[in-house]
C-alpha cells in the first residue's frame, strides 16, 4: 500500500513538474519596439528577462518610428552586430507588406499608426502597390541581415467582403512566396482584425489557395477576437495548425480590459505544446505609447513567463 501511494505521488508530482514546463524562455520574444526606443533598451528588456529572441519591427528616429525595413543596410547591419555582441538573435521581422488599401478598393477598417506613419512620408496606396516589390526586396535583405528567415505580410485593408478579393490575394502572395524561397525566407501571414485574413476561417481558406512551403501564418488570436469570440479553442482547431511558424499575443489578452477581451493563454500555451508547435511566442504589448507601454511590456512578460512555465 506504501509502495503504491509513493508510486502515485511520484506520478502525480511528476505530471505537475511536466506541466510546469511547457515552453521555456528560448520559445518567449517581445517586439523590440515594445520594450524600448534604442538598440541599448532592447537588450537591457532582454537581459533582465533571460530572453535569447527578440522580434523586429521599428525604431524611433526624430521622434518619430522609422520601419527597420526603410533603414539603409549599413544602420541594419549596426543594430544586428550589436544584438549578436549580447547573444540575441532575431527570431521574427514584423514587416507592414501589403498593410494599406488596395487600390480600387473601398475599406471598411484601418489602423491610424499605419495611416499616419505613411502619411508622414507621403506614400499613398498607389506608391506602395505600385512599389511592392522593391519593399518585398527590401523586407528580405532587411530580415537576412538581422538573421531571421521569418517575414510578416498582410492582407490589404479590409473590405466588405473580404473572399471577393481572394484571387487577387492568391496572385498577389504566391508571387511574394516565390521571391521569398527564393531568397530561402518564409512569408507569415497575420490574422488582423483590420485586414482580409481576420478570422481563423478566413485564413484557413485562403492558405488553402497558397499550398506554397513558403507561405504560412503569423497566429494574433486577440487581433481575431474582434470578429470572432471563439477564437479558441473553436477558432484555432479550424487552422492549419502545421503553417503555424509563430504566434503573437497581447497585453489585453493576458489581463484582459473591463473584464473583457482576456484570452486563456495557459491553455493556449499547453494546447500549443501538446499540438507539436515549434516557433516562438512574440509578445506584443499594445497598451499606448511610450513609457507606459514599456511599464506594461515589463507587467506582460512577466506573466508570459509565469503562463508558459519559464520560470
Amino acid at each position: 500500500m506504501v509502495c503504491r501511494r509513493r508510486q502515485f505521488l511520484a506520478a502525480a508530482l511528476g505530471s505537475r513538474l511536466l506541466d510546469a514546463s511547457v515552453f521555456d524562455r528560448s520559445r518567449l520574444a517581445i517586439i523590440a519596439d515594445e520594450a524600448g526606443d534604442t538598440p541599448e533598451e532592447w537588450v537591457s528588456f532582454a537581459h533582465r528577462y533571460r530572453l535569447t529572441h527578440l522580434e523586429m519591427r521599428a525604431i524611433i528616429q526624430s521622434g518619430h518610428p522609422v520601419m527597420l525595413d526603410d533603414l539603409p543596410a549599413a544602420e541594419l547591419r549596426s543594430i544586428a552586430a550589436r544584438l549578436a555582441s549580447e547573444g540575441i538573435k532575431v527570431s521574427f521581422f514584423n514587416s507592414a507588406l501589403l498593410k494599406y488599401t488596395l487600390p480600387g478598393t473601398v475599406p471598411v477598417a484601418k489602423e491610424d499608426w499605419y495611416e499616419s506613419l505613411y502619411a508622414r512620408r507621403r506614400l499613398t496606396p498607389e506608391i506602395l502597390y505600385r512599389t511592392r516589390r522593391e519593399r518585398l526586396r527590401r523586407a528580405l535583405e532587411a530580415a537576412h541581415i538581422l538573421g531571421t528567415n521569418l517575414l510578416r505580410t498582410f492582407t490589404f485593408w479590409r473590405v466588405r467582403d473580404p473572399r471577393s478579393l481572394y484571387p487577387r490575394l492568391v496572385d498577389l502572395i504566391g508571387e511574394m512566396g516565390e521571391e521569398a524561397k527564393s531568397a530561402n525566407m518564409k512569408l507569415l501571414v497575420e490574422t488582423e482584425f483590420a485586414t482580409n485574413a481576420a478570422t481563423s476561417a478566413e485564413i484557413r481558406d485562403l492558405l488553402a489557395l497558397l499550398p506554397s512551403p513558403s507561405i504560412g501564418i503569423n497566429w494574433d488570436p486577440q487581433n481575431s477576437l474582434v470578429l470572432e469570440p471563439d477564437v479558441f479553442p473553436a477558432g484555432y482547431r479550424k487552422l492549419p495548425r502545421n503553417r503555424i511558424w509563430n504566434v503573437q499575443l497581447k497585453a489585453e489578452g493576458l489581463f484582459g480590459v473591463n473584464g473583457k477581451n482576456k484570452l486563456p493563454w495557459g491553455e493556449i500555451f499547453h494546447t500549443l505544446r501538446n499540438d507539436g508547435y515549434q516557433g516562438l511566442f512574440g509578445l506584443e504589448t499594445h497598451f499606448g505609447q511610450g513609457a507606459a507601454n514599456f511599464a506594461m511590456s515589463r507587467r506582460a512578460m512577466e506573466e508570459v513567463i509565469r503562463l508558459a512555465g519559464a520560470g
